[in-house]
């Protein structure tokens, strides 16, 4: 699941995990995009701390929705609309995210090993090349002038 820690002028986000009522990690969001496992944002979404974040739209889930164009073929009156966004898919890995998409999540993501893993798994050259350049503006933020992307 990719999360968007989004407050403005925010630090890191540290929220615990909990398995049966009971904390066993914690886990640290930075600002901007972060790739979290299923089922420990199951578990931190259920927090006091998330909840009030998710709530003020200050923590996010991204996704893209994409509605199968042989199902949009089908269709034809605008009765059927209802029954297109049924078929809507929630696409959450970024490597199945068009490229417009995984673009901007990446440019917005701050997190190395979140990077790094994102370019071992992506085949798409054109986003490998946005997920290079911001790993180079991570690690040499002054060669990147404040606020270019």
């Amino acid at each position: 699941m990719i999360v968007n820690w989004k407050k403005e002028k925010a630090g890191v986000l540290v929220i615990p995990v909990m398995n049966e009522g009971v904390v066993v990690e914690y886990a640290s969001l930075l600002p901007g995009h972060n790739e979290v496992d299923d089922d420990k944002w199951k578990a931190m979404k259920e927090t006091t701390r998330a909840t009030k974040h998710i709530d003020a739209g200050n923590l996010v889930e991204v996704f893209e929705e994409v509605v199968d164009e042989n199902v949009r073929r089908r269709r034809s009156s605008s009765a059927d609309d209802k029954e297109e966004k049924k078929t809507a898919k929630k696409i959450k890995k970024l490597t199945k995210m068009t490229p417009k998409k995984a673009r901007e999540i990446v440019k917005d993501t701050y997190v190395l090993d979140t990077l790094e893993k994102w370019l071992d798994m992506e085949s798409r050259d054109e986003i490998r090349a946005v997920i290079h350049s911001q790993i180079e503006m991570i690690n040499n933020p002054k060669k990147n002038p404040k606020g270019k992307k």
